[in-house]
Order: structure tokens, then C-alpha cells, then sequence
């Protein structure tokens, strides 16, 4: 078990104003990737994909999911 409280009462309320300065999805992407090795240098629970839940098997069928990769055979 990696944690006690499933549903921890947040900080500080979320903030939506990051969303203003994203005007691609590239920099949507570099926002993602940065905020995962930010965080997997912490000492935090790792961010895992789990790859039986009904909601990745969604995705993996989603257009976004064909998208991302199409778009990485653009990048190389």
C-alpha cells in the first residue's frame, strides 16, 4: 500500500491558469513530460499506468493513443 488516504484534502485550491499560455499540443506534451521527472526525483510514489483498469484499454483504443504515436514517427 502506497498510501493511508486515498482522497487527501488538498493545499491550496487548483489553479486552471496554466491553461492560458498552452497554445500547442507539443507544448502541452513538454508540460506533462516535465512535470513527470519532476516528480519522479522527489521521493513521491511513482506515476504508473495500470495497464488492467478498463480506462487504459479505452485509451489505448482512443485516437489520442493513435495520435501520440504518429506524431512520435513525425519527431524522428
Amino acid at each position: 500500500v502506497y498510501t493511508r488516504d486515498f482522497e487527501p484534502v488538498a493545499e491550496r485550491p487548483f489553479s486552471h491558469s496554466y491553461e492560458n499560455s498552452l497554445l500547442s499540443v507539443w507544448q502541452g506534451k513538454e508540460l506533462i513530460h516535465r512535470f513527470i521527472t519532476e516528480h519522479q526525483q522527489g521521493k513521491r510514489v511513482p506515476l504508473c499506468i495500470n495497464p488492467q483498469s478498463a480506462a487504459f484499454k479505452t485509451f489505448i483504443r482512443s485516437t489520442a493513443w493513435h495520435s501520440s504515436k504518429v506524431s512520435r514517427k513525425e519527431e524522428r
